[in-house]
């Protein structure tokens, strides 16, 4: 019983990591589109300005 219960804490652990290391990853991608996004607005005003 207590090596089932081990090996259940390890799964569960290893799937928390794999969870926060996607949401990491997540956010770093739409941090990185929101920063193009972004410039893209900020150069187009620019541009159409002059």
């Amino acid at each position: 019983m207590q090596s089932r219960v081990s090996a259940v804490n390890t799964v569960i652990t290893i799937s928390i990591h794999l969870h926060i290391k996607l949401f990491t990853g997540l956010y770093q991608l739409f941090t990185v589109f929101y920063g193009i996004l972004e410039m893209n607005i900020i150069v187009c005003r620019t541009v159409n300005q002059q």
